[in-house]
């Protein structure tokens, strides 16, 4: 009966000690991962274009938060539906870099694969032939080989050759996504009506003027955001691509 009862006793404390173990190491894990993740993110050559459809996109996203549920009238009102819009194609547009980011890096690679399976496995045995007769000599004798300058400039020439056909790889791949895939050409249809939106916003700003809750700096701000990452956010993504590898 003591026996049953310490075993039960000890079944658990180990529960316990478990659960205490999970919970204190949860918040190391989560920093391991956050850093793990924002480490691929600085490394990635998308990291620029990333950083201005995040850094001009999400603060349209707050300015509309910060006024939602306010009571507006008239002109104010047309303020806050032209805010609380462009959050929603401010969103998408974030949505869209982080899609078409993901499936242009992480896209797996035909040349990568070939590499992998063009190199086979092979277990290597020293005394491999001598092993059904017992008789291998211990003192084997090795041959090396300098490379001669034919061979090491071939070799240079292959690697370039490698690099110049990954990087002809990456390009068409980035074509593959911009021209081919159905989301990224209705994303393209959302982006010229973000444009238009825009030009529109400029004068719901002047309607915004004398409106109560900051609407009026809120829309101005947003307009400014949007027209940085109109004009800022093709050149990082043109610099993006060149970066590919």
């Amino acid at each position: 009966m003591a026996a049953v009862l310490c075993r039960g006793l000890g079944d658990i404390c180990d529960g316990l000690c478990d659960a205490l173990g999970t919970v204190i190491c949860l918040p190391c894990k989560a920093c391991g991962f956050a850093c793990t993740e924002m480490r691929s993110f600085c490394k990635s050559p998308f990291a620029l274009y990333l950083a201005v459809a995040l850094g001009f996109n999400l603060p349209a996203v707050v300015f509309a938060a910060k006024n939602l549920g306010r009571n507006h009238e008239g002109g104010c009102a047309s303020a806050a539906s032209w805010l609380n819009v462009n959050a929603i194609l401010c969103f998408v547009n974030m949505a869209a870099a982080l899609y078409i980011t993901s499936k242009i890096v992480h896209e797996s690679d035909p040349l990568v694969t070939e590499t992998v399976d063009a190199a086979p496995y092979i277990e290597a045995s020293v005394f491999h032939k001598e092993a059904k007769t017992k008789t291998a000599d211990p003192m084997q004798e090795a041959t090396v080989v300098a490379p001669n300058k034919n061979s090491l400039g071939r070799s240079i020439l292959n690697t370039t050759d490698t690099h110049n056909d990954t990087r002809a790889k990456s390009f068409a791949r980035t074509k593959d996504v911009l021209m081919e895939d159905p989301i990224v050409a209705v994303y393209i249809l959302i982006g010229l009506s973000y444009m238009i939106w825009s030009t529109i916003g400029i004068g719901r700003s002047a309607s915004a003027y004398g409106c109560g809750y900051g609407l009026a700096g809120s829309v101005n701000s947003a307009v400014m955001c949007n027209f940085l990452f109109i004009s800022l956010g093709g050149m990082a993504f043109a610099c993006s691509i060149c970066c590919l590898r």
